[in-house]
């Protein structure tokens, strides 16, 4: 995306050996990606890292400073690789408090003594406000601009859900589809050229065939309605002279 200085933007750290070893499959990119979308904010990065500390911190200290919204899915329980928690606090330099509300949603009674699990899921960086969801009585958190939530997709996405409120809705982002049956390689260069030309608009190039015939969907997308049509003008333009000059080329082999 092709953004002005003022644009919001975003991150996303996905912890889990489970994703990296392919045995659970990742589905909360998409329903973040596509939320940040209708929130105005440009998703500039996603990082899938093992459960280790040092690669949690490492990238966590490179995206934090970066972006608007740093997001975080996993590692968040009550298992020994459960890290995420600790690394965050280590990152701004807080302790980890038991959270009197965090242990409440556990128990009623804060009196009772918290299991280990609980008292490990209810011990969360000085400052960090909980993220509370229908699906789990265990809560998410966020401190300064790192939202930490859960890996399992319902879970995550009903933490997502309830802390969108807390991220302000920023200029829309609009995008507009064109679908062509043209080979790629056939405009490659002159959408080049238009990239050239419009520098605030972003523009998608995805190829795929159908019943062996090439079918491509180009997308172009930014904050300027008017840029965006320009732009889509133009692609049409150059699409309606290939389409004729290869509807030539085959007349001529008949």
């Amino acid at each position: 995306m092709n953004e002005n200085k003022y644009m919001k933007t975003a991150s996303i750290i996905v912890i889990g050996d489970e994703i990296l070893s392919g045995q659970v499959q990742d589905k909360n990119i998409n329903f973040i990606a596509k939320s940040f979308f209708l929130k105005g904010i440009v998703l500039k990065e996603v990082r899938i890292i093992p459960d280790k500390k040092n690669d949690i911190m490492n990238a966590l200290s490179s995206l934090y400073n970066k972006y608007t919204y740093v997001i975080t899915t996993g590692g968040i329980g009550p298992t020994h690789d459960d890290i995420t928690i600790d690394t965050v606090a280590d990152l701004l330099s807080v302790p980890l408090d038991i959270n009197i509300h965090a242990a409440k949603s556990f128990s009623r009674d804060i009196s009772t003594e918290l299991s280990y699990s609980e008292k490990k899921m209810s011990s969360l960086p000085r400052g960090a406000k909980l993220i509370f969801c229908t699906e789990t009585r265990a809560p998410g958190f966020y401190i300064e601009n790192i939202f930490c939530l859960a890996g399992y997709t319902k879970i995550c996405v009903s933490m997502f859900n309830n802390l969108t409120s807390l991220i302000k809705q920023e200029k829309k982002i609009y995008k507009e589809s064109i679908v062509s049956n043209i080979s790629e390689s056939h405009i490659s260069l002159k959408l080049e050229e238009v990239q050239t030309q419009y520098k605030l608009v972003n523009i998608g190039s995805y190829p795929s065939y159908s019943f062996n015939y090439p079918e491509l969907l180009l997308t172009v997308s930014g904050q300027d309605l008017c840029t965006i049509r320009e732009a889509v003008r133009e692609i049409r333009r150059i699409i309606l002279k290939i389409e004729m000059r290869n509807a030539s080329a085959h007349i001529s082999t008949l």
